[in-house]
């Protein structure tokens, strides 16, 4: 009798659980959808902030769950959409701990980098950052693109700089068609 009812106690458990995963689920998608307003195409911050956290409490209750890893990136992206650039590097960085063969582990990296970049403006961040991934991912597809932040980030190069050097390297190749 003890057993069946211990037996009982852990299926009610599971199933409990599985709805309460099942219902945010669902949540998370219906969001998904609504994330955009369909007039403007611009992004509805309200609905973004409670898709960041229905994102990150999913990837905190079910930890072990294959959507886990893409929902902390997802959340992370949508953070720093929203202007929460270190919430967003906090969860980049939660998902390289937690899930360090995932592929978009190398991604995140290069996204912190680029957030310390552009949103932070901390350019000995970025160039640590970025430095690490190279180290880490030297054959990402965004390989070439750390190499060239570094190079912008430790030359001290402007916007502005950077446009003027392609301009004058398509200035050089332009008699070569």
């Amino acid at each position: 009798m003890k057993k069946t009812m211990f037996v009982l106690a852990i299926i009610a458990f599971t199933v409990a659980c599985n709805s309460g995963r099942d219902k945010l689920l669902s949540a998370i998608r219906e969001n998904e959808k609504k994330l955009f307003s369909d007039t403007l195409k611009k992004l509805d911050t309200a609905v973004a902030a409670i898709q960041v956290a229905d994102y990150r409490t999913f990837a905190e209750t079910y930890p072990a769950d294959s959507l886990s890893p893409e929902f902390l990136f997802k959340a992370a992206d949508i953070a720093n959409s929203l202007g929460k650039s270190q919430e967003a590097i906090g969860m980049l960085q939660a998902l390289r701990k937690s899930y360090p063969q995932h592929p978009r582990a190398g991604t995140g990296l290069f996204l912190e980098g680029f957030i310390y970049e552009t949103s932070l403006h901390d350019s000995q961040k970025a160039i640590a950052t970025y430095t690490e991934f190279l180290k880490q991912y030297p054959d990402h597809q965004l390989a070439q693109a750390a190499q060239f932040s570094l190079m912008q980030l430790e030359q001290g190069m402007s916007v502005e700089d950077v446009v003027k050097m392609f301009e004058a390297k398509g200035d050089s190749t332009a008699g070569l068609h």
